[in-house]
């Protein structure tokens, strides 16, 4: 079998395809928070696709391969689809691991939200209880004040009032 670096690159044709559906993928994935490398990624997925096209035409016409075997999936073939595999689970598991940093933040952002919160509801209860208190106080020293001052007599009527003008 044939070791040449045109035999190898021709033998990558599949994983290009495979590439391309990742690079597809991933454009459907981005397209509504990152439309410029969304549509960067369309473009590397035709490109991939128009080279693994170029690159089977260029395997038949050296005879890498046959029609025949056209579909066969050779040893240096499988190593691009791992490559392409691999890539694409490392990037897979970094936005997973970016999804699940942000969702930890939003969470820790919330519960310090519902902790002030709740710091103030109690700060205002607190508040209000202590209002209370103190207002009971001040009816009740006003009550022992009113028991305690001698029981003023009322004042005689003047008079009727003079005019003034008289």
């Amino acid at each position: 079998m044939d070791k040449t670096i045109g035999y190898v690159l021709c033998c990558q044709s599949p994983a290009l395809f495979l590439l391309t559906l990742v690079l597809l993928f991933a454009s459907l994935l981005r397209r509504r928070r990152h439309k410029v490398i969304a549509a960067i990624d369309v473009i590397l997925a035709v490109a991939s696709a128009i080279l693994g096209v170029a690159l089977y035409f260029i395997g038949l016409r050296y005879e890498h391969f046959t029609i025949d075997d056209f579909y066969h999936v050779r040893t240096v073939g499988w190593v691009g689809f791992g490559l392409v595999a691999v890539m694409s689970a490392v990037a897979g598991l970094k936005a997973f691991m970016k999804m699940a940093d942000e969702r930890r933040t939003q969470k820790a952002a919330i519960r310090a939200e519902n902790a002030r919160i709740n710091q103030e509801r109690m700060a205002a209860e607190a508040e209000a209880r202590a209002a209370a208190q103190a207002a009971k106080e001040a009816e009740k020293a006003a009550g022992e004040a009113e028991k305690t001052a001698p029981q003023a007599q009322p004042a005689p009527a003047d008079p009727a009032p003079t005019p003034a003008g008289e």
